[in-house]
């Protein structure tokens, strides 16, 4: 390259530099003071405007005690749904039920048969001990559903692979009460993530699917072999 090619270019790099540095001084400029949780109850509980300074130009904003009250209400009622006293995991999500159609077209009308209800499964993130307890947990009960000689397990028995899977609703006094319970297993156990960002070591997805949507006068799987599943949108989460 030319000393005079050379010079140019870095002419140029200076150029955009020099931009980038203003681009970053309107950034500060437009920062705002922090609200801290200490300024936060502090101010909330008083009758004063909380007022933080808005960057280098003498600009600022301000919070009345309402607006604070509504927000450290705001915070406090989001915790209120999650609870690390009941025996369990939350669960992402939950089918309630879907009936599969068959369809018939006569002309330009069509109508929808319904021929079967289908099995309705629950999907959860799951975030695990560091030994990787939940994870050896939930390989030991697949274990159980299919074998690594290529045959597949009984449902009930001493070794059946259905469990009874409580499903709970957190009340708004704290407590808990029984929504409904169902025949399961789980069918995967995946997308495992690694990161100790918020203080996690590993959390993975499981999912479970209902063994059957027949209601049976007896065949119930073996006693003690529950597992509990605590949640609902707006519920309280478990440990």
């Amino acid at each position: 390259m030319k000393k005079h090619d050379l010079r140019e270019a870095f002419q140029e790099f200076e150029k955009l530099s020099q931009q980038l540095k203003k681009e970053a001084s309107i950034r500060r400029d437009d920062a705002v003071g922090l609200l801290t949780p200490e300024l936060l109850e502090r101010y909330a509980a008083g009758d004063q405007n909380l007022v933080l300074a808005y960057g280098r130009n003498g600009k600022t904003v301000s919070y009345s005690p309402e607006d604070l009250r509504a927000f450290l209400e705001a915070r406090k009622s989001k915790g209120k749904r999650f609870k690390s006293s009941i025996q369990g995991v939350p669960y992402t999500s939950l089918g309630v039920f879907e009936t599969a159609t068959d369809e018939e077209q006569y002309g330009s009308a069509s109508i929808a048969w319904p021929t079967a209800n289908q099995t309705m499964k629950i999907t959860m993130t799951v975030r695990d001990h560091i030994d990787g307890r939940v994870q050896a947990f939930l390989k030991a009960w697949n274990g159980k559903v299919v074998h690594s000689d290529g045959t597949v397990g009984l449902p009930y028995g001493p070794d059946g692979y259905v469990r009874n899977v409580k499903i709970y609703n957190l009340t708004e006094a704290g407590g808990e009460s029984l929504t409904c319970s169902y025949e399961m297993y789980p069918i995967q156990c995946g997308e495992v993530a690694r990161s100790r960002e918020k203080g996690e070591f590993m959390e993975f997805t499981a999912t479970f699917v209902q063994f059957s949507t027949l209601v049976f006068a007896s065949g119930a799987p073996a006693e003690g072999s529950g597992t509990t599943l605590s949640g609902s949108p707006g519920s309280k989460e478990t440990e």
